[in-house]
């Protein structure tokens, strides 16, 4: 019997230790993230809810702007990627519409029924797409921590990342403004990151939050954005197919390269 007692203690002793040291069998959430965000991010196609919040201060004034769209994207990584953006944009007081698509190299705008179309390349597209709310290049050290918990057969995690690290998020936001900006001195800081994702029992990210604060200075002057993002995977792993309006050869096709770019002496003569 004492010996019997002995070995239960000592089992006992060695759980509480692993408990210490390693969650006793719990993953490693860093683990959790990286595994989660590959698998994600190889899928070939992607159905995805996302909602942004921004608050914007300039001098001090202020203003909120809300979006919330739905994605559907199929071929990733691929020439034959296409894209298919429903989208609301709401800002002082308004509301406005906007369709967005992607096939066979070009970039497809309809707002208010203004419908345009320009050139774009692959690398462009995916950029501007920002890899959908995941990330794949953080390293464990990137992290000033993270956190899991395992229910339901699910993972749910909570982290806080250095800002100086996600350099995705701060080319993503310089390239939606590239448009404001092209020939303008820019640059941009971003704070720490605090988000969370929950993983599903099949290693896909379900969901995921982030939320930061972003300081762009353009010519000289300072911007500042708080901004809240809220992504939904909607059945990641089952194949999504993106439907396209059958009038695109109609939009009106625009060159955007000369856009936002100062002009020369020789271009005033």
């Amino acid at each position: 019997m004492k010996r019997k007692y002995v070995k239960t203690t000592l089992a006992f002793l060695a759980c509480a230790s692993l408990i210490t040291f390693s969650g006793c069998g719990k993953k490693d959430p860093y683990a959790a993230y990286t595994d989660a965000a590959k698998k994600t991010s190889e899928l070939k196609s992607m159905e995805v809810d996302f909602d942004v919040k921004m608050d914007i201060a300039v001098n001090e004034e202020s203003m909120n702007i809300t979006t919330s769209s739905t994605s559907k994207m199929s071929g990733i990584n691929t020439k034959d990627m296409k894209l298919n953006t429903e989208m609301n944009v709401s800002a002082l007081g308004q509301s406005n519409e906007l369709n967005v698509y992607y096939t066979d190299g070009y970039y497809y705008t309809d707002t208010a029924g203004t419908k345009i179309k320009y050139a774009m390349d692959l690398e462009e597209i995916q950029a501007q797409l920002g890899s959908s709310g995941i990330e794949t290049d953080l390293k464990k050290e990137d992290f000033k921590e993270i956190s899991i918990e395992e229910k339901d057969k699910k993972e749910f995690l909570t982290f806080t990342i250095d800002g100086d690290k996600m350099t995705s998020l701060t080319n993503t936001a310089l390239a939606s403004l590239q448009g404001l900006t092209a020939g303008i001195d820019t640059s941009a800081d971003i704070g720490d990151v605090s988000g969370t994702a929950t993983v599903n029992k099949d290693g896909y990210f379900e969901k995921s939050t982030m939320s930061f604060p972003l300081t762009i200075e353009i010519a000289g002057q300072e911007m500042t954005l708080n901004m809240d993002m809220n992504y939904t995977y909607v059945n990641p792993g089952k194949e999504v197919t993106v439907d396209l309006p059958d009038d695109l050869s109609e939009y009106q096709e625009i060159d955007m390269t000369g856009l936002g770019e100062v002009p020369t002496t020789e271009d005033a003569a």
